[in-house]
């Protein structure tokens, strides 16, 4: 074929191309965006082969007495020949148990009646159960393609190829300990909010796994008081530096009841297993367990990554509102709801302790209305039709359970039986979504409703509007460009062939250049809206002060009117450009009484599209504060490397109170604390912001409007530890000193705050923690523990900030919780209960341990050493005697740079410190060091 033919096929082809996707426009006209918006971020090598279930292991813990009962629930998700897996048995059960070609292997545990276990109210087959780790690692010690060890229980029911899935983002050959946490407040109190739970199932790297099964023993011997085996594994990988990556898709179930309202709003996470399921109802009416569980996962089977994926959809002719929950159920509501209520749990189920009358749960719940008739229609999964393989068409039928058209305003949907959903297969092998999918409704339905799941179009929302057809401005205006492409296509065909020849080769020579790699994230990439009000920015403008950095960064504070600062303000090269809000007259405000709540909200959240409309250039992330929030830019910028700014990504934190995060969502993020958007998401939240605004007049703050606005768009929140909301007053040290390992990025609420340092001001203080923070950024409030083996004393340093030296032996696990120095937020027992592990702050300073401060730091003129002086600040008249660290006048710490790549972010491990030999016995040294392979941090006698 000659070359002027070639053009001439190509010419045929895009007239075909061009006209074929005009038809397309026509018949959707949504705009969806690319699929990388539903990928998250991964921190396996791209060179490195996916996972697979070959690549996994489980490890199942069971016993005699309850495996003859259970044993069917392994049998759901296990399938022979490859599902890789071993059942941890505390005896032979000689019943042709060992030989079921349905069931994994059998091997059964060791003696462990040297080790001691005193919990009175536990069992002791926890030893056994903790040491399967060094059963299973030692029975595939040479078997080299296992990455990954799943722990789980004989109750357990693990979906696998969501298993696989979730475990492929993560990067084997780093220590990770992946799981979830119970639903239960109590539960949490009580053992760890940083644990991953045993029955949920969690997940250790290949690397970590084997390293915890050489040092397992000596662990067990150390915690004899603990409950249960994961609260051994817990403590033993403590001791190793390693935290808890929580999945959400882990599920405890530490409830009792009906599980309805957990699973028809499940986290937009895929579903990884189920708990305790002998303590709840069967999942579907009319079927015992079993039967309910084989339904529930023959609709896992045909669309894993699908399932329990929650999807809302609306009906506005005739106001209905349905929620989907895929694989499960199809809930119909008599009228309009809000989204973000909607993918609020029903309280269906009870408390794990049933003697509790206020239960607490790590989600906001809401309550089942007492009239049956004011409860949605619920209809159950019936069946599931596949055409198998990855984006292959999928129906599955819900039908009704009863038939109570007495209770229905709506004729048509009295007569509902059947609602048909059609979708794709989503690929399981992408990581699971992170927007939430659209669905459509048929327009017309009598005895049967026929609904269409589908990707959202790029500024699509999930709301209630007023026709279901429609086509926008945007869409117009898309349609208009496609014309005007179709007539520029047309032209340029026109050309002659030797012109297009031209054209042709230099595009060929141009797709032969490489595009440059883009340059690492800095602060130039970063855009700020801080909102402030004439009111509180004279004062408050002194911390701004103290972290913007005129010459790097970009952004505005945004008060509400002009004359809000004075042309005899000689700071304002210091500042941020102080912006004028606009006008929010037309937008209502009725949250609560006259009184309650405050309407600048409105302005408040309007700061994202005003700051979006700046339209600074090279931007890949906004990140919005309060005028008394103090951002460390160095941990911000590396905070946010991680993550593709490509996708949309919605970054922040939770409160520290329970209260706090009951009352308003654990999906939100408090807008004190700081939060980021992405570029792309950001852009198109400003498109949308004043139509969400619209819709939630009834919100207290600017942050719960951005939430449920990014909730319509089918965004939920990633939540980073570094963002501190400070919901507590009085003295936060116990915040400080025990920062997670994760870089510190904002705080905030300093006006209700002590000063952080004695005997110094509020911003006096914190300008002397910026004093560390610039010398080593990525260390800043960073906690090592050590032990003096000479005088059993516990060493708890938080750089830069504070050194505790107790006295006595705390186990490492103890010394990491946060000590209750701070008064509640509100008022009240309400507000003494916070999401993180908390111990007790003597109030006495001669009955706590002593604490010295930092002083200053000094690093050497070359290289990367460090050191740093921490030095009592207040006067005690306490007695004590030549033993106690109380003779102690200074202490030294002497660490290197501390400099984090991504693999350190994403799989962090808290660094060791040595107690250095002293020539004074008032002065104590410490090096801060990596800790090695297998180091554990305890005491040594």
């Amino acid at each position: 074929m000659t070359f002027f033919n070639t053009i001439f096929f190509f010419k045929q082809l895009w007239i075909i191309a061009t006209f074929t996707s005009l038809f397309l426009f026509l018949l959707n006209y949504h705009a969806t965006p690319p699929s990388s918006v539903f990928h998250r971020p991964s921190s396996v090598n791209p060179t490195a082969t996916a996972t697979a279930a070959s690549h996994i292991v489980f490890a199942i813990a069971s016993s005699a007495k309850t495996f003859e009962k259970r044993k069917d629930y392994v049998r759901v998700w296990y399938t022979p020949n490859t599902t890789r897996a071993y059942l941890f048995l505390d005896r032979q059960l000689n019943n042709g148990t060992e030989t079921d070609p349905t069931l994994p292997p059998v091997l059964v545990h060791e003696s462990t009646d040297g080790f001691p276990y005193n919990n009175s109210k536990g069992d002791r087959s926890a030893v056994a159960m903790s040491r399967m780790v060094k059963a299973v690692t030692s029975a595939l010690r040479n078997e080299s393609e296992v990455r990954w060890y799943v722990f789980g229980d004989d109750d357990t029911v693990f979906v696998v190829d969501n298993v696989v899935s979730t475990l492929s983002a993560y990067d084997h050959e780093e220590w990770y300990y992946v799981g979830g946490i119970s639903e239960s407040y109590e539960q949490n109190a009580y053992f760890s909010f940083e644990m991953g739970y045993g029955g949920g199932g969690f997940a250790l790297s290949r690397g970590l796994a084997e390293v915890l099964a050489g040092v397992v023993d000596s662990c067990i011997v150390r915690y004899p008081q603990l409950y249960g085996s994961d609260a051994r594994i817990f403590s033993c990988l403590a001791e190793l530096g390693v935290g808890l990556t929580h999945e959400p898709g882990f599920h405890q179930v530490d409830l009792w009841g009906n599980l309805f309202g957990l699973l028809t709003s499940h986290p937009q996470s895929l579903l990884l297993s189920l708990h305790h399921l002998d303590g709840v109802q069967p999942l579907f009416p009319n079927m015992s367990r079993l039967q309910a569980l084989h339904r529930l996962f023959t609709a896992a089977r045909a669309d894993p990554a699908r399932i329990s994926q929650q999807t809302v959809c609306y009906d506005p002719n005739r106001s209905l509102s349905v929620s989907l929950a895929w694989g499960y159920t199809v809930q119909i509501y008599e009228e309009n709801r809000p989204l973000p209520d909607l993918l609020q749990p029903l309280q269906t189920f009870h408390p794990w302790n049933r003697e509790k009358r206020t239960p607490r749960f790590m989600f906001k719940t809401r309550r089942v209305s007492s009239h049956p008739c004011r409860r949605p229609l619920v209809l159950f999964l019936d069946r599931v039709e596949s055409d198998g393989g990855p984006g292959g068409a999928v129906r599955t039928r819900y039908t009704r359970q009863r038939h109570l058209k007495r209770c229905f305003r709506n004729l048509d949907l009295a007569h509902l039986q059947t609602v048909n959903v059609y979708s794709n297969k989503l690929d399981v092998r992408v990581k699971a979504p992170q927007r939430r999918q659209c669905c459509d409704i048929s327009s017309s339905w009598d005895e049967s409703m026929d609904i269409r799941i589908r990707s959202c179009g790029r500024d699509e929302l999930t709301a209630i509007h007023h026709h279901h057809y429609y086509y926008s401005p945007k869409t117009i205006f898309l349609l208009s460009s496609s014309l005007l492409a179709i007539f520029l296509l047309s032209s340029f065909l026109l050309l002659p062939d030797s012109a297009l020849s031209f054209l042709l080769r230099g595009s060929a020579s141009a797709s032969q250049r490489h595009a440059p790699l883009p340059p690492p994230l800095s602060l130039r990439h970063v855009v700020f809206g801080i909102a402030s009000n004439a009111n509180s920015w004279r004062r408050r403008k002194e911390y701004v002060k103290l972290w913007w950095r005129p010459a790097e960064m970009r952004g505005c504070v945004f008060l509400e009117r002009e004359n809000a600062t004075s042309a005899s303000d000689n700071d304002t090269a210091l500042l941020p450009p102080v912006c004028v809000s606009g006008d929010t007259s037309r937008f209502r405000y009725t949250y609560g009484a006259t009184g309650k709540g405050t309407p600048s909200a409105i302005r408040v959240a309007r700061v994202v599209s005003e700051t979006v409309a700046l339209n600074h250039t090279g931007v890949r992330w906004f990140v919005f504060g309060d005028d008394d929030t103090v951002f460390f830019p160095e941990n911000l910028v590396k905070t946010l490397s991680k993550y593709d700014h490509g996708l949309w990504y919605y970054i922040g934190a939770n409160s520290e109170s329970h209260a706090q995060n009951k009352f308003f969502s654990y999906g939100m993020a408090f807008g004190g604390a700081g939060f980021a958007i992405s570029y792309p998401l950001a852009k198109v939240l400003a498109r949308v912001l004043d139509s969400c605004l619209e819709r939630y007049p009834h919100l207290y703050g600017s942050d719960a409007r951005i939430h449920a606005c990014l909730s319509e768009l089918g965004i939920s929140l990633t939540l980073e530890p570094g963002f501190h909301q400070l919901d507590v007053q009085g003295n936060v040290f116990g915040l400080l000193a025990a920062h997670p390992v994760r870089p510190l990025v904002s705080l905030h609420h300093m006006d209700v705050l002590f000063s952080i340092f004695p005997h110094m001001t509020i911003i006096k203080s914190l300008r002397h923690l910026y004093a560390a923070a610039a010398v080593d950024p990525h260390r800043i409030l960073q906690q090592t523990v050590c032990y003096d083996r000479w005088f059993s004393w516990t060493v708890s340093v938080s750089w830069g900030y504070a050194v505790q030296v107790f006295g006595n032996h705390v186990r490492l696990p103890e010394a990491l919780r946060v000590q209750q120095s701070y008064m509640p937020w509100k008022k009240g027992g309400k507000g003494m209960v916070y999401d993180f592990d908390t111990w007790d702050f003597n109030p006495d300073p001669c009955r706590r341990q002593p604490i010295f401060f930092f002083t200053n730091a000094s690093s050497a003129a070359a290289g990367d050493r460090v050191s740093t002086v921490y030095r009592k600040m207040t006067k005690e008249k306490c007695r004590f005697d030549l033993a106690s660290p109380r003779k102690l006048e200074e202490i030294k710490v002497h660490s290197h740079k501390l400099v984090l790549d991504r693999n350190q972010l994403l799989a962090p491990r808290r660094q060791c410190c040595d107690v250095l030999a002293s020539t004074s016995e008032r002065v104590m040294e410490i090096e801060i060091r990596e800790c090695k392979e297998d180091e554990i941090t305890f005491l040594q006698q």
